[in-house]
């Protein structure tokens, strides 16, 4: 994430400098002590901006598809991490600061920054630049003009698998200007492939090449239709429908592009042991685990299962909750979870904890499973990784708790955001992102449940998945709370007495459920009106960019 990020910086702004404050003689500057500072920020850029220089500290996160809310804690204490970066850049910046501790720092960030511009800038016109007089500036050794400097601060979120787009939003901070920039797969791939000038000049050349072909092509068809163009120059919104209709040009539906190549094309696909569809290798995996465990009576081990939203982690949890115990999980939500005695006090509920014996209190036999765990407070983690250990057993407000009996299962959609400990004590267990096929197969499962034992044609079935991005939550949903309401309505319209479940599946067909997500505004992508808005916006943006900018002028 650090290293796209720094890219990013590098290709905005060629002549600025982002440079790691990961490392120990940033760590030395930062705080001027051996103890690792936890609220440090992971890069520092410093860039010359017409009359000024700007400071910003930034913060990377790298998730899997899922934006970093308030809720759980993660961007109040990414800008917390932002906020103490920025004081002590700003007092290393200020040496004539009547803090003693102003003029060490100053030395050392000054050492930090010329390293990196010697080992790792190669541009001769970006080293004269700075070394010309822009250090002397920043560090207020010119006397003769004092330039100011503004100190902003920026979270970048790496948003691995997402389909979104790149943004940016001012998050509300005291003190400092604060930025959260977005940063989804689709540029993520753009800025592994950006690397030298010659790659970026093969870059251009390309989407030179696309935009004159697409130009002539539109050129053609306006011979035909005279106000499909301008001047020879496709108009925004012929470009709109070119990037978000990518099926309708041969009037075919998102079930002629299942790509069955690399899975079983069987419809509907089978239900595993666990009663899912998908997720066939950690399955088998975890239910072979599970019942050798049981016939030689051994300990389950914790696990650690890994996958974005909606993959079926809590429904494993279950499942191997129910396989070895015969009863359900005890569930808790990371962000919940901010103090140990949370733990105790929600065991103590469901009647697992046992009278001491030697002073120590035995929990009885029970699964935990604990989603987004990456979440938890830092005492939490403490009481759990002690739990976890080769002795199980941990200390909580006096009292020596045993977990030999309890097995943890824990969940996370960024294992990136786990120490050390939690991503090597646990096995851990991979779960992928579901095909448009094995959707499609949930979509079928779900409205046999919902729609009284009615089975959902496959085309149908593929509709819903890919109107809703393959998104697994949103497609059940969408069948359950949208679907199947506007057929109920439909068919009271139609003067039918007394709906029942199977006769609203037996209403629905592929061209009707195709015309009321149409009518949502989603379309076979699932790009809906703010998706397509923002592709608007993005558009225009880069034609008004080509006209004013050299930068821009040639794409």
């Amino acid at each position: 994430g650090m290293l796209l990020v720094a890219r990013d910086y590098r290709r905005k702004y060629p002549d600025g400098i982002c440079l790691s404050i990961d490392h120990e003689m940033a760590r030395l500057w930062l705080r001027l002590g051996n103890r690792i500072n936890q609220n440090r920020c992971d890069l520092l850029s410093i860039r010359r901006e017409e009359n000024r220089f700007i400071v910003e500290a930034i913060e990377v996160k790298t998730t899997i598809g899922e934006e970093l809310t308030e809720k759980n804690y993660n961007i109040l204490h990414a800008q917390d991490q932002i906020k103490d970066s920025l004081t002590a850049i700003q007092l290393a910046l200020n040496s004539d600061n009547k803090d003693p501790m102003s003029i060490p720092r100053n030395e050392m960030l000054k050492e930090v920054v010329v390293q990196h511009l010697h080992s790792r800038i190669s541009s001769e016109t970006v080293l004269k630049k700075w070394g010309s007089g822009w250090l002397h500036q920043l560090f207020k050794e010119d006397t003769e003009e004092i330039i100011p400097v503004c100190f902003k601060g920026r979270i970048v979120e790496v948003l691995m698998r997402s389909n979104g787009e790149p943004k940016e939003e001012s998050l509300e901070s005291d003190g400092y200007d604060i930025v959260k920039q977005i940063i989804p797969e689709k540029e993520i791939q753009e800025l592994i492939e950006w690397n030298t000038n010659e790659a970026k000049r093969d870059l251009e050349d390309q989407t030179k090449e696309q935009y004159k072909r697409k130009s002539n092509l539109l050129a053609t068809e306006a011979k035909e239709e005279p106000n499909s163009t301008l001047n020879g120059t496709p108009k925004d919104d012929d470009l709109i429908e070119s990037v978000i209709q990518p099926f309708a040009s041969d009037n075919r539906s998102p079930v002629d592009y299942v790509d069955d190549s690399t899975t079983s094309s069987e419809w509907p696909p089978k239900v595993n042991a666990f009663g899912m569809i998908g997720q066939a290798r950690p399955v088998e995996e975890l239910l072979n685990q599970a019942s050798m465990v049981r016939h030689f009576n051994e300990r389950f081990n914790d696990k650690l299962l890994v996958g974005p939203a909606g993959v079926g982690k809590s429904t494993l949890a279950r499942k191997i909750a129910q396989l070895l115990l015969e009863e359900n999980e005890i569930m808790f939500n990371g962000s919940d979870l901010r103090k140990p005695d949370a733990l105790i006090h929600r065991l103590n509920e469901e009647n697992k904890i046992s009278d001491p014996d030697n002073n120590v209190v035995i929990i009885d036999h029970c699964l935990v499973f604990i989603d987004e765990v990456h979440a938890i407070g830092a005492p939490v983690a403490t009481t759990l990784l002690s739990a976890m250990d080769d002795r199980r057993t941990t200390t909580i407000d006096g009292i020596i708790y045993d977990f030999s009996n309890v097995v943890f299962v824990l969940a996370t959609t960024d294992p990136g955001k786990l120490s050390e400990a939690f991503n090597s004590r646990p096995d851990k267990t991979y779960l992928d992102h579901y095909s448009l096929h094995e959707l499609a197969g949930i979509v079928w499962l779900h409205g046999k449940r919902c729609l009284d034992d009615y089975e959902l044609p496959k085309e149908i079935c593929v509709e819903i998945a890919a109107r809703m991005r393959a998104n697994p939550r949103k497609a059940v949903r969408s069948l359950e709370n949208n679907l199947r309401p506007h057929f109920f309505t439909m068919l009271v319209k139609q003067q039918l007495n007394d709906p029942t479940y199977r006769k609203i599946g037996e209403a629905m067909s592929v061209e009707l459920v195709a015309k009321y997500y149409d009518d949502q505004g989603v379309d076979f992508n699932g790009i809906d009106l703010v998706g397509k808005n923002y592709i608007t916006y993005l558009l225009k943006w880069r034609n008004s960019r080509r006209k004013t900018s050299p930068r821009y002028r040639d794409y």
